[in-house]
């Protein structure tokens, strides 16, 4: 993912509003699994699900003290005002290995976004039988060959999950490909058959704010 996205507010700390989104179609709150998980609030993936009900685990290869609400404020410009500790297990470590150690197999969410390992981590997440009813996964396609990719496509596809939207780009950099979001066709979500009565379900190249908008009139629907 490119360094250059804008900081705005606690109000969607993720990296492409992927926190929006996973409300959008998950209701209730969940459980997640955020692997690569990086800064406890700025650009991370779950802060915002935490803050509505969700719990969970975060795994990443470099330390943060998630309960210290100084460290949850670093590099965002807020006050202990604004927002509030991480509560949820954070790991730390190697993300390969520490997958093996999960108590857990079921998931409402995974983020999923450790660079050239990310392959080898959904290998472990599917050997293991740790299911998801929604994923982000990064494949980097701006920069990483397009076979990180295509086996991604064929991993998740074997096991059953279906593409909710590929190649999607930032919505401040649009020349950027980065990520694919994948859905369990068993989770039921009201919202997919209105995406598909849009003509928009598995469709490539949106910028992450197109795909929250129509996540949200789609939302309306369901």
């Amino acid at each position: 993912m490119p360094e250059d996205k804008p900081w705005h507010s606690p109000k969607s700390p993720s990296q492409c509003q992927q926190d929006l989104c996973v409300l959008e179609i998950i209701k209730k709150p969940g459980v997640f699994l955020d692997i690569g998980s990086s800064k406890p609030i700025k650009d991370n993936n779950t802060y915002l699900l935490e803050q509505n009900g969700w719990t969970g685990t975060c795994i990443d290869k470099n330390y943060y003290n998630y309960s210290k609400i100084v460290d949850n404020l670093k590099d965002t410009g807020l006050t202990t005002k604004d927002v509030k500790p991480r509560i949820c297990n954070f790991l730390h470590g190697d993300a390969i290995e520490l997958l093996y150690t999960l108590e857990n197999t079921e998931y409402d969410y995974i983020s999923l976004d450790i660079d050239e390992d990310t392959n080898k981590a959904l290998r472990v997440i599917l050997k293991n039988n740790i299911s998801f009813k929604f994923m982000t996964i990064e494949h980097d396609l701006f920069k990483l060959p397009k076979t990180v990719q295509d086996e991604q496509r064929e991993l998740l596809y074997d096991s059953g999950y279906e593409p909710l939207f590929l190649n999607i780009q930032p919505y401040w950099n649009f020349h950027v490909m980065f990520e694919d979001w994948w859905y369990d066709p068993k989770a039921n979500f009201p919202i997919i058959k209105e995406l598909e009565s849009l003509n928009v379900l598995g469709s490539s190249y949106r910028p992450s704010s197109n795909i929250l908008w129509l996540l949200q009139q789609a939302g309306k629907k369901a």
